[in-house]
């Protein structure tokens, strides 16, 4: 996942991270999940959503590595458009399978189906590939049409610091 922070002061840089929600440990695990109220799939899923709670969470949480006594009250009221959070397609396809297993209301299944195409559509086309993406019967489906197309220019190709 790509996480970019971009506090729009001046003096202060953009800060860039790559973040595998698979290698946080236990014990960050189990803080994210307190300050975001929610189980662990719960806030993984609200990171793919979109969602801005969890969201804040996930910069407070990348501060909070470099900085381990930034307290999550310390985390600026900031602008949305300071914060971009982007999944990759093998990121996605393992958020649709955990997804799977959470009870969601009709509606909210609905939206969620709806946002994954749509954000794996913008990884492949991120990643460089192409191809046709649906959900058919509770199952994600990425027709590959075998066309590798250009990688275009996007914050994933960028160094990553922080």
């Amino acid at each position: 996942m790509y996480v970019a922070w971009d506090p729009e002061t001046e003096g202060e840089e953009k800060k860039e991270w790559n973040f595998d929600p698979d290698d946080v440990p236990r014990r960050d695990a189990m803080l994210i999940e307190k300050h975001y109220d929610g189980s662990w799939d719960q806030w993984v899923m609200g990171l793919q959503m979109g969602k801005i709670d969890a969201r804040s969470v996930l910069l407070w949480y990348m501060i909070y590595l470099h900085h381990p006594k930034y307290r999550f009250d310390d985390l600026p009221n900031f602008r949305v458009r300071q914060l971009i959070v982007q999944m990759g397609v093998a990121e996605l396809k393992r958020l649709f399978k955990q997804a799977s297993r959470l009870k969601l209301t009709p509606d909210q299944r609905e939206a969620f189906e709806a946002q994954m195409i749509e954000d794996v559509h913008d990884a492949l086309l991120r990643e460089g590939k192409s191809g046709e993406v649906d959900i058919v019967d509770g199952q994600l489906i990425i027709e590959d049409d075998g066309g590798d197309l250009p990688k275009p220019a996007s914050p994933d190709k960028h160094e990553l610091t922080g």
